[in-house]
C-alpha cells in the first residue's frame, strides 16, 4: 500500500475512533475537509508520523502560528495510533521529539472520555519540562471536549 493511501486508511480509522468517543458530536466532513489540506499544504498544517521502524503505526497533525490558537505556537489537532501499535510508548516518543525539535507553547483538545489521551499528554510535556498554559476560549466550548495548553516553564 502506498504511503497516501495507508495515511488515508489511518485517517478513516481515527474517524471511526473519534466518533466512538463523540457519537453525535463528531463532524466527520470536518475531518475529511482536514485531512485533504494536508494534499494541499494549506495552512501549514504538518502530517508527522508514528513508526514502528519504517512502518507507519500512526501520526498526529499539527498547524502552526498563525494558523493555529492565537494563545499559542503550535496545536495539535488529530492523533491516532493503531489499536495493535499501542501501549509501546510510540506516539509519547513522537511527540516528544517534535516537541524537542519545535520549542514553543503548544494547544490541544482532548476528548473527556479518552482516559489514554488524558494521561499521555500531560505526561509528555511534563516530562519535557513545560507546565500547563491557560489559553482563550476562541471557540465555542464543545461538550466532552476539554482545551489544554502547555509552555515551557519559566
Amino acid at each position: 500500500m502506498r504511503n497516501a493511501e495507508l495515511r488515508y486508511q489511518m485517517y478513516l480509522e481515527y474517524m471511526k475512533h473519534i466518533k466512538g468517543l463523540l457519537g453525535e458530536l463528531f463532524d466527520g466532513g470536518q475531518c475529511l475537509r482536514n485531512f485533504e489540506k494536508l494534499d494541499e499544504g494549506w495552512c501549514n498544517v504538518q502530517w508527522v508520523p508514528v513508526k514502528i521502524k519504517t512502518q507507519e503505526v500512526g501520526f498526529f497533525t499539527v498547524y502552526q502560528a498563525p494558523n493555529c490558537h492565537p494563545d499559542a505556537d503550535f496545536y495539535i489537532e488529530d492523533a491516532y495510533i493503531m489499536p495493535e501499535a499501542r501501549n509501546q510508548g510510540l506516539m509519547q516518543k513522537a511527540v516528544q521529539k517534535f516537541v524537542k525539535d519545535n520549542p514553543g507553547k503548544y494547544c490541544l483538545f482532548i476528548v473527556d472520555c479518552n482516559e489514554p489521551a488524558r494521561h499521555m499528554w500531560p505526561a509528555v510535556f511534563e516530562k519535557l519540562g513545560y507546565e500547563p498554559l491557560e489559553l482563550r476560549q476562541v471557540l465555542p466550548e464543545k461538550e466532552g471536549i476539554t482545551q489544554y495548553g502547555w509552555q515551557p516553564k519559566m
